[in-house]
C-alpha cells in the first residue's frame, strides 16, 4: 500500500523530512528547558512517514524521539540537539518510539534515513 504524506512531512526521495510544527518546536524547548527559537526549523530526514497515534491522535514527531531520550536517560538534551540541527552523524539503528502525549507506542521502528543531509 503507497503511503500518502502528511502536511508535517515532506518526500525526500524515498525518505521523509519530518517538519517541525510550532507545537512540536515549544514542546521541544519545554523538554530542552531553552527558547524555542533555538530549536531548528528544518526537520530531519527519516525512512518513513509519521504515524498517528490509535490512542490521542498526535502525529509521531521529533518531540516524541526528545521525550523518549530524555525520560530513559538514554541520550542527553545536547546530543539530541546536535541531532535535531545536524543529523546524526553515523547510521543510526531503528528506535521504538512512545507518544509523548499519551504514551501509547507507535507502531514498527523509526530511523534516520542513511544519508547526510547537512
Amino acid at each position: 500500500m503507497a503511503q500518502t504524506e502528511s502536511p508535517l512531512s515532506e518526500r525526500v526521495g524515498e525518505n521523509y523530512r519530518w517538519l517541525l510544527t510550532s507545537t512540536e518546536r515549544n514542546h521541544i524547548g519545554q523538554l530542552f528547558n531553552a527558547a524555542p527559537s533555538t530549536i531548528p526549523t528544518r526537520g530531519n530526514v527519516l525512512t518513513r512517514e509519521r504515524e498517528m497515534c490509535k490512542h490521542c491522535g498526535k502525529h509521531s514527531g521529533l518531540d516524541d524521539f526528545v521525550h523518549n531520550a530524555l525520560s530513559l536517560q538514554i541520550h542527553s538534551a545536547d546530543f539530541m540537539l546536535e541531532i535535531l540541527r545536524n543529523g546524526p552523524d553515523k547510521e543510526s539503528p531503528g528506535h521504538e518510539l512512545r507518544c509523548s502525549g499519551c504514551g501509547e507506542m507507535f507502531d514498527g521502528l523509526f530511523q534516520w534515513a542513511g544519508y547526510s543531509w547537512r
